[in-house]
């Protein structure tokens, strides 16, 4: 049985209302996919336990608002000692893709955690034929800040646990992590990584 983390590495999702980051935590909680959309207005907070290799990590995840009469609200969010920030846009609406950078601009006027860590998530790719921003557009934005790009769908579960799993790889500093820029991230089945195949040493349970 894996030691219990001492550490509590806090992460909030932000991006525009709409681009599926309520979704995003539901699916990798396990729950159903529910096609209805329900307008966040307030944060949740969920807790899991993250394995990569011999490391464990608490995360604490926080669903923010994305409605702009909310982003007063996430802005409070992310000085709360935040340390690694997931940016959510819908990989259908390039406006929401556009918007990124008021997140990240966001995130480093307010956060209260210098150095904070992002992995950018393009949601909804399961809508291969309406997609307007493709996968080398997202990849630019993690080039900008030395972060991670991961192609998603909550309603498929394409690469969502690997959206966490990157982000504890980047916050513990471990090897694999760095060298991220350089791969390719589409093409996962439900098993939640990019090539389709399980990866050794990776598990979370989420509370």
């Amino acid at each position: 049985m894996p030691a219990r983390p001492t550490v509590r590495h806090k992460i909030a999702l932000v991006g525009d209302s709409g681009v599926g980051k309520s979704t995003i935590l539901s699916t990798f909680k396990g729950e159903r996919f529910n096609p209805l959309y329900v307008i966040t207005r307030k944060r949740e907070i969920k807790t899991a336990v993250v394995n990569v290799g011999n490391e464990v990590a608490e995360l604490q995840i926080w669903d923010t608002p994305g409605s702009a009469d909310c982003r007063t609200m996430t802005a409070a969010y992310v000085q709360e000692d935040v340390q690694g920030v997931v940016v959510v846009f819908d990989v259908t609406s390039y406006d929401s893709y556009m918007n990124v950078q008021h997140w990240v601009k966001t995130v480093n006027q307010f956060a209260g955690q210098e150095n904070v860590k992002f992995v950018f998530v393009g949601n909804k790719t399961d809508l291969e034929r309406q997609r307007k921003v493709s996968e080398d557009h997202g990849q630019e934005l993690a080039n900008q800040t030395n972060g991670a790009y991961i192609d998603a769908s909550a309603k498929t579960n394409k690469n969502i646990e690997m959206i966490f799993r990157r982000m504890t790889e980047i916050i513990l500093g471990m090897n694999e992590a760095s060298n991220m820029n350089n791969e390719r991230r589409s093409g996962a089945g439900d098993s939640g990584d990019y090539n389709g195949k399980e990866r050794e040493g990776f598990h979370c349970t989420v509370l």
